[in-house]
């Protein structure tokens, strides 16, 4: 998941710099392929489907960009204003890239304590049994003794994913189940919000209608909770009614932001109001992304600790047994 941002934070990099030096996409593109950058394999997939457009191009590699990619650069083509909004999606994505990082990295000392300890506990079992440390029965022993956390593991980061696959009715169940849940929700909520008020403040600076720009958004938002909700707006707004008052009225956002966005509609100052009910939002966000970040790395602690008493045990049991036989 990283890598692939990485790619493609430099693949938006280069493109916006040779856009802006005057290139044409085709040689832009090309120029982004003969690079060394983790972005060239991206640019030569795009390169090859042959279309004319960006937009066309990143929607003929379906699983390779997100929505939120997609519907920015349809609408920043629409505009003209490819380079600065490829500049902008670049930005965007690195501080994902970044709150992915810092979550890695924390979570790294206690994943590493418990493979060291699961490999120890199994030697000292597997040797004070007569078995024998290696070979591949003591290969399946230390893979057995991890299941338990690759189970926790997987249950956290791996199983809402799988059942966002499963179609657009499950990808909201499990959405929607996640922003109501109690202290995380707040964290999967902000998220959500970020997402929309960047994209809706993106589209309009690209000069993008109001309209159109909350159609855009509702269809390509990556919470699918959020998709249903914006649904009823974007309907709302079809009819002539204002955008803030029905984001506050549907529950989508708060009852400060939809105020000021209410009033910003009125004076024409829309995609200014967007960044900073952006802005707020990215500061409680990152008040929750500290407390989902402490509350992992407690639940990998817990479980590196466990995994030391066991092999602690293991050990001090294994030399009980052979004084024993003594």
């Amino acid at each position: 998941m990283i890598l692939g941002l990485f790619a493609r934070i430099r693949l938006w990099q280069d493109l916006a710099m040779s856009l802006r030096a005057g290139l044409r996409l085709e040689d832009a593109l090309a120029h982004a392929e003969g690079g060394r950058g983790t972005g060239s394999a991206l640019a030569r997939a795009l390169r090859t489907t042959g279309r004319s457009s960006l937009a066309e191009a990143v929607a003929a590699c379906p699983g390779r960009f997100s929505p939120l990619e997609l519907a920015v650069i349809q609408a920043a083509e629409m505009a003209g204003r490819l380079p600065e909004t490829l500049a902008a999606l670049a930005d965007y994505l690195k501080k994902k890239r970044d709150e992915i990082g810092s979550l890695l990295m924390r979570l790294a000392y206690p994943v590493i304590v418990v493979h060291l300890a699961a490999v120890v506990g199994m030697i000292a079992r597997n040797a004070f049994a007569g078995r024998g440390a290696g070979g591949a029965g003591g290969f399946f022993s230390v893979v057995l003794a991890l299941a338990p956390f690759y189970l926790v593991t997987a249950a956290l980061f791996v199983f809402p994913r799988v059942v966002r696959l499963l179609g657009p009715a499950a990808a909201e169940g499990i959405d929607r189940f996640m922003i109501n849940l109690p202290l995380l929700g707040s964290f999967f909520r902000e998220e959500a919000l970020c997402e929309f008020y960047w994209l809706m403040g993106t589209l309009l600076k690209s000069g993008v209608p109001v309209r159109e720009a909350i159609s855009f958004a509702a269809g390509r938002v990556s919470n699918f909770a959020l998709r249903g909700d914006l649904a009823k707006v974007k309907e709302a707004v079809k009819q002539g009614e204002p955008l803030g008052e029905w984001l506050g009225r549907a529950g989508v956002i708060p009852a400060n932001a939809s105020a000021l966005l209410t009033t910003a509609e009125e004076t024409g100052n829309l995609a200014e109001a967007f960044q900073t009910v952006f802005d707020e939002s990215q500061r409680r966000r990152a008040t929750a992304r500290q407390g989902v970040s402490a509350g992992l790395w407690a639940i990998y602690f817990l479980m590196a600790a466990l995994y030391v008493l066991w092999a602690f045990w293991g050990v001090i049991g294994g030399e009980s047994e052979l004084f024993k036989g003594l």
